[in-house]
C-alpha cells in the first residue's frame, strides 16, 4: 500500500513535470509564429503590389497561432497589423513584436508562469490571463486538475495513517508497551516564517491557512457577539492577523483587549475588563484543511492566555512521506495487537479493530466514507474527468470544421465548379474561334467575287 501511495504521488509529480515542459515548448512556438506574422507585415508594407499572397500567409500564421493561444488580429487603415493574445495583450504591432518567456514560480511547485516582455523591458507575467488555446489547457490541467488528485490522494494517505496511528497508539506490543505509531506522523510541521499559511497552534501544529482563504472570528467578550472576517493573501502574516482579531476583540469588549504573536507561533489573547468568554478562528475557503483556533475555557479581566485545543494539519506531501513508524519498521514485535497489558502476549483485540478500520466510515474532508469508497471515487472522478474533457476536445473540434466550412463557402474556391466553369470557357472558346473561322472565309469569299 505504501508503495503505491508513493507510486501514484510521483507519477502525478511526473505528469506535471511533463505538461511544464510542453508549456515551454508552445512559448517556443508562439514566439516563433509570431516573429513570422511581423515579418510577413514589414514585407507587405514594403511591397509594390496589394502583396494578396503575402497576406494569405499572414492569415494562415494568425489561424495556426490561435491553436496555441488566443489571439485576436486588426489591420487598420495604415495597414499596421496588430496581434493581441491572452485577453487583449499586444503581441505584435507593426514594427514591434513582443516576445514570451517562462520564469520558475517557487509558490508553484517550481513550475513556470508565462512572461511577456516588450523590447528588452521586464517581463510582465501573463499567466492568468491566458484563456484559450492548448496552452490554457495545459496549465489548467497542470495547475488545477492533477493539484486537485494530488490533494485527494494526500488525504486518502494522511487519514489512513492517522486513523490507524489513533488506534494503534492505544494497544499494547509484545513487551507490554503502548503509544507507538504505526505509521510515520504525517502532519505538517511550522517552516519558521511568520507568513499566514504557518499560523501555529500552542502545540505547535499549523492551520493549513492559503492565500485567498478567510478567517472567520466568533466568540464573544461578556454577552457581546464578536463577528469579523480577515481576508488572507500571500503577504498576510501572524501580526496582520493579531491585529484583525484584537480590533474585533476591542470593538465588541472594553477596548483594552490584546493579541500578540509569541515565538512559538501562537497568538496570546489578553483580556480588557470584561471576560472573553469564547473565542475561536476558523477557517473558510479551503477544501484541504477546515479546524479551528479554539480557547477552550474564559479568558478573564486583566489578563490571562487562551489554550488552544491541539489538532494534527495534513501534511502538503502525505502520499509522498506516508512510511512505517520506526517504532513497527523492521520489530514486528512492536506491533500493538492486544488492548490491555494483561492480554500480552495472545491478546489480539486491537489488531482486529484495526483491521475493521478498512470497512469502517471515516469523516473525509469531502464527508463520512470508507477509505476504499474514498479512492474508488477518486478514481471515478479521474475517469469522469477524461470522458468529459474527451467529449469537450471532440465538440470543439467539430464546431471548428463546421466553422472551416462555412468559411470556405463563403471565401473559399469549390475546385470542381472551377473545372465545370473551364470547360464552359474553353467550349465557348472553341466556338468563338469557329465563328471567326467562318466570317474570315465569307470574306475572303466576297473578296474573290468582286
Amino acid at each position: 500500500m505504501i508503495n503505491s501511495f508513493h507510486s501514484l504521488s510521483q507519477h502525478l509529480v511526473d505528469d506535471r513535470q511533463l505538461i511544464d515542459g510542453d508549456v515551454q515548448d508552445i512559448v517556443t512556438k508562439i514566439n516563433t509564429i509570431s516573429g513570422e506574422i511581423h515579418d510577413l507585415t514589414i514585407k507587405i508594407n514594403s511591397s509594390l503590389g496589394e502583396a494578396n499572397s503575402l497576406k494569405d500567409q499572414r492569415t494562415q500564421k494568425v489561424k495556426e497561432l490561435s491553436q496555441y493561444i488566443d489571439v485576436n488580429s486588426v489591420e487598420t487603415s495604415d495597414s499596421d497589423f496588430q496581434v493581441y493574445v491572452a485577453q487583449g495583450i499586444l503581441l505584435v504591432s507593426g514594427l514591434q513584436q513582443s516576445t514570451l518567456s517562462t520564469q520558475v514560480n517557487d509558490n508553484n511547485s517550481g513550475l513556470r508562469d508565462v512572461l511577456l516582455s516588450v523590447g528588452a523591458g521586464t517581463g510582465t507575467t501573463i499567466t492568468s490571463r491566458i484563456n484559450g488555446g492548448e496552452l490554457k489547457g495545459l496549465m489548467d490541467v497542470r495547475d488545477t486538475i492533477i493539484p486537485d488528485y494530488q490533494e485527494r490522494l494526500n488525504h486518502l494517505a494522511y487519514k489512513i495513517a492517522t486513523e490507524v496511528n489513533k488506534v494503534h497508539a492505544t494497544g499494547y506490543d509484545l513487551d507490554g508497551d503502548t503509544g507507538n505509531n504505526f505509521f510515520t506522523d504525517l502532519s505538517r510541521q511550522a517552516a519558521g516564517t511568520d507568513l499566514a499559511t504557518e499560523l501555529r497552534k500552542t502545540d505547535g501544529t499549523t492551520l493549513d491557512i492559503a492565500a485567498g482563504d478567510s478567517i472567520s472570528i466568533g466568540g464573544n467578550v461578556g454577552a457581546t457577539p464578536i463577528a469579523a472576517t480577515i481576508s488572507v493573501s500571500s503577504t498576510t502574516t501572524l501580526a496582520n492577523i493579531a491585529s484583525s482579531l484584537q480590533s474585533a476583540l476591542r470593538a465588541a469588549g472594553s477596548g483594552t483587549e490584546t493579541v500578540s504573536v509569541q515565538s512559538n507561533g501562537s497568538l496570546q489573547v489578553t483580556s480588557g475588563v470584561g471576560a472573553i468568554t469564547s473565542l475561536s478562528l476558523s477557517i473558510s475557503g479551503n477544501s484541504t484543511f477546515n479546524t479551528a483556533y479554539t480557547f477552550t475555557t474564559p479568558i478573564t479581566a486583566g489578563g490571562g492566555t487562551g489554550s488552544s485545543t491541539a489538532t494534527s494539519v495534513q501534511a502538503d506531501d502525505a502520499a509522498t512521506n506516508i512510511a512505517l513508524s520506526s517504532d513497527v519498521d523492521g520489530t514486528p514485535r512492536n506491533i500493538a495487537a492486544a488492548t490491555t497489558s494483561g492480554t500480552v502476549p495472545g491478546g489480539n483485540a486491537n489488531a482486529l479493530t484495526l483491521a475493521a478500520l478498512k470497512s469502517g466510515n471515516v469523516t473525509f474532508n469531502t464527508g463520512s466514507d470508507t477509505f476504499q469508497k474514498y479512492y474508488g471515487n477518486l478514481l471515478a472522478q479521474i475517469g469522469s474527468d477524461s470522458a468529459g474533457y474527451q467529449s469537450q476536445s471532440d465538440f470543439a473540434d467539430s464546431v471548428v470544421r463546421q466553422a472551416e466550412v462555412e468559411r470556405e463557402r463563403i471565401s473559399g474556391v469549390a475546385v470542381e465548379e472551377e473545372q465545370l466553369d473551364l470547360v464552359k470557357y474553353q467550349a465557348a472558346f472553341q466556338a468563338a474561334t469557329r465563328l471567326v473561322s467562318v466570317a474570315a472565309d465569307l470574306l475572303q469569299s466576297l473578296i474573290q467575287i468582286f
